[in-house]
């Protein structure tokens, strides 16, 4: 029976201060192999964000880790550091990543894997691409090779004619190359492509066009769409690519990266340099650039059937891509490289 009146009931939830929520999906099943840094370099990650970060809502989706990480996680919570853990079984990075989005409506959602190194003023310097790309739909901290050649192709249409679309040289080429050292690549690929990266500016700033799925901050509305779907592979195939990639280009907004590599990918393995990179990050920043005015917008299903069906086919039409490329900024010779 019930005795008495819930002090709970019709009680409004008081608005979080937070505008921005970080989601960690953490995958470590042991300390053995493959896993054997794991929860060291997850422990990198976390203290990393809590140094460098102001008015954040962090969220740890533990993904069917071992008892020695669900420890861990649990004294982060207990101890107020985060703000939120949630626990369950092995459900795949893409599923961990809705259970953490579930229950809140912040207006940005960085979503980040758990090696992931964030740097000084990552969260300034995103704020200032969305403020001054008002179609900036993602916003990456890594900047990658070619990354205009994938699920970008509404920029590449909307800027065809724009000299605010151009190639330009890397602007950090070391910390390039260090991401594919980090996912266990052989120094074997074109060269050229830590020479060369496709920007679009602005009056103030400058973007990489394209993004990755390491690390990159989302319009929180974007997700609205596919929080009710499971998604049956643990990670890869195209479950990053339907659920993270697709709703950007539906609502045609912007795949882009900040022009500074605002965060290091560490993979499984724990490096000197690492501990170097962590001890030179500053406390707690003041954030000076404002959270950007997101203003929530609607489906483009003729905008996507234009960029994406036609002009992307056009755009695989190789010479079509070398006149393009060439226009934008490559000399023949870079085209033929790329």
């Amino acid at each position: 029976m019930r005795v008495g009146y819930n002090p709970n009931k019709d009680k409004t939830i008081k608005k979080q201060k937070e505008c921005h929520q970080l989601i960690v999906p953490v995958y470590i099943p042991n300390n053995e192999g493959y896993f054997k840094d794991s929860l060291k370099v997850l422990k990198l990650c976390v203290n990393s964000i809590l140094k460098t970060s102001t008015n954040l809502f962090i969220t740890i989706v533990n993904n069917g880790s071992s008892n020695e990480v669900v420890n861990y996680l649990n004294q982060l919570i207990n101890s107020k550091k985060i703000h939120e853990v949630i626990h369950t079984s092995n459900i795949g990075k893409v599923n961990a990543v809705k259970k953490g989005l579930v229950g809140h409506n912040f207006d940005l959602v960085t979503i980040s894997d758990a090696d992931v190194l964030f740097l000084d003023n990552w969260q300034e310097e995103t704020y200032k691409v969305f403020n001054d790309f008002n179609k900036a739909g993602i916003v990456g901290l890594v900047p990658q090779f070619k990354m205009f050649d994938n699920n970008c192709s509404n920029i590449l249409f909307d800027n065809f004619f724009s000299k605010q679309l151009k190639f330009e040289n890397v602007h950090q080429p070391e910390a390039m190359r260090r991401f594919y050292e980090s996912l266990g690549w052989e120094d074997n690929y074109r060269k050229i492509y830590l020479q060369k990266h496709l920007v679009l500016k602005s009056k103030k700033i400058t973007a990489i066009v394209g993004s990755g799925h390491v690390v990159a901050t989302y319009k929180r509305f974007l997700f609205n769409d596919i929080l009710p779907i499971s998604n049956n592979l643990a990670m890869g195939g195209n479950s990053e690519i339907r659920n993270f990639d697709e709703p950007v280009l539906k609502y045609d907004l912007y795949r882009l990266t900040t022009l500074n590599n605002l965060a290091y990918h560490l993979g499984n393995c724990i490096e000197p340099w690492m501990h170097n990179a962590y001890n030179t990050l500053e406390d707690s920043p003041l954030i000076t650039e404002s959270i950007p005015n997101l203003k929530t917008t609607s489906k483009q299903p003729i905008y996507f059937f234009l960029k994406f069906k036609i002009f992307k086919r056009m755009f695989k039409m190789t010479f079509f891509k070398r006149w393009f490329l060439q226009r934008k900024g490559l000399s023949r010779n870079e085209v033929g490289q790329f």
